[in-house]
């Protein structure tokens, strides 16, 4: 088959959002497919800085040119700086910011007749996307496989099917609505009118959690949505890395989402409080941060007063925080379940798999019944605890960090390994045999 991936970010992008089409163009181009991944060229996070794109089996092209952040990387004139971006005009409270973008973006469509603001950047990277389609001449591809995330590639990916007589998956990892703007009423309707547009035109909707799926299929019930899962690469190997001596080390990497702050608060009240009566050798636990977001991460130790068992590593290149992962006994995952924001399947949690590490969930939310609580008891991966439901979880929570303690303490390192149902279910090898069927089957069809 002749396959064209959309995609806005992309690998050397670090972000989870660039793992997956990058992972999926891997696997289905060794299988001997045409791969060609159409990306932005724009970064949602820092590259990998030791990415080479000279070996990979598949074409990549740009849709913004020369000048922008992917196109400078390859040439190697990229400046990165780790620092996130703030938000604009903190002082605002959220209400007062929402109701300022909504008096702007009605005087943009009324007085100005422009697009809203939100939509300047997506409209930009959508026209170098058609152009750059519509360059493609004398190509032709069975498939179109556009992932969401960012709305331009609902638009690219039905422009691209229809000019080259394609089937259409539209793939999402994330929901269309943005639950952290939920009162950003413009923004979250034009991304529903624009769902509900793919979903009357792609051949397949895939999504990265069955909640997920189930929330895309309500938007046009009768829909072919499938799930299809995020996961890891389960052909990389793992740095050699020796355990901590004598101390149960805890490593949390990437970003710290204000979502999950709640489940690590919970989380470091619980270890505080253990240390306090003395169920718990302040000395015998230690947690490691790799990241943009140490501040944050540190403010919440100090609250509890035991900051002195946080080291903070900073940035680290994908190498060093792999192996900081694998050195590290537990692997920490923070997530959230809300009635209004259900199946967050964190791409941390595909890394802890990676790694081999018993992992331990936390789960912001008023909501039970997490899909992370679900995958725990079908696969047993570590422990998972709920903050809807964490007073009967807790006393759970303390038995199974002070079971570890005494193991680690006892035997040098945990005797935990992960089920191989756990690895297939996640691999990158699996889930693209899956992606690959879904394509032949329609490519078929047709």
């Amino acid at each position: 088959m002749n396959i064209l991936i959309i995609a806005t970010y992309f690998v050397p992008d670090s972000a989870i959002a660039a793992v997956r089409p990058y992972m999926l163009a891997g696997h289905l181009a060794e299988n001997g497919h045409q791969v060609t991944v159409l990306r932005a060229g724009i970064f949602q996070r820092l590259p990998f800085d030791e990415y080479d794109e000279s070996n990979e089996p598949f074409e990549v092209i740009t849709a913004l040119g020369s000048d922008c952040d992917a196109e400078k990387f390859r040439r190697g004139e990229y400046k990165p700086s780790p620092k996130m971006e703030k938000v604009k005009y903190p002082f605002i409270p959220l209400f007062a910011r929402v109701a300022l973008r909504f008096v702007r973006d009605g005087v943009r469509k009324v007085i100005q007749h422009k697009p809203p603001r939100f939509l300047e950047e997506p409209m930009r990277i959508l026209e170098a996307q058609k152009q750059t389609l519509l360059n493609m001449q004398g190509r032709t591809f069975d498939v179109v496989f556009s992932t969401f995330g960012n709305m331009e590639n609902i638009e690219a990916g039905i422009f691209a099917a229809d000019h080259f007589h394609a089937r259409l998956i539209m793939d999402y990892r994330d929901s269309p609505v943005d639950r952290t703007e939920w009162m950003d009423i413009v923004r979250n309707a034009e991304a529903v009118k624009m769902t509900k547009r793919v979903l009357e035109r792609a051949d397949c909707v895939t999504a990265v959690s069955d909640a997920l799926a189930e929330e895309i299929r309500g938007y046009r019930p009768g829909t072919r949505v499938v799930t299809v899962h995020n996961g890891f690469d389960d052909t990389l190997p793992l740095p050699d890395a020796s355990p901590e001596e004598g101390v149960l080390s805890v490593c949390y990497t990437g970003t710290l989402y204000l979502d999950s702050m709640p489940a690590l608060r919970m989380l470091v009240q619980c270890i505080a409080g253990m240390i306090s009566r003395g169920e718990l050798e302040r000395k015998r636990i230690r947690f490691h941060y790799a990241g943009s977001h140490a501040e944050e991460f540190r403010a919440v130790f100090e609250k509890n007063g035991i900051a002195d068992i946080l080291t903070d590593h900073g940035y680290l290149s994908r190498q060093e925080t792999l192996r900081l992962q694998t050195a590290s006994d537990l692997f920490l995952v923070l997530s959230w379940n809300r009635r209004n924001s259900q199946g967050i399947l964190t791409g941390k949690f595909y890394e802890g798999i990676q790694t081999g590490k018993p992992i331990l969930v936390c789960v912001s939310g008023n909501l039970a019944g997490s899909e992370l609580m679900q995958l725990q008891q079908q696969y047993q991966y570590g422990f998972c605890l709920e903050q809807a439901s964490a007073k009967k979880q807790l006393p759970a929570l303390e038995a199974y960090i002070s079971q570890l303690c005494q193991e680690k303490l006892a035997n040098g390192r945990l005797s935990y390994q992960p089920s191989e149902a756990l690895r297939s279910a996640f691999g990158y090898t699996g889930i693209a045999r899956q992606v690959r069927q879904i394509m032949e089957e329609l490519v078929t069809k047709r």
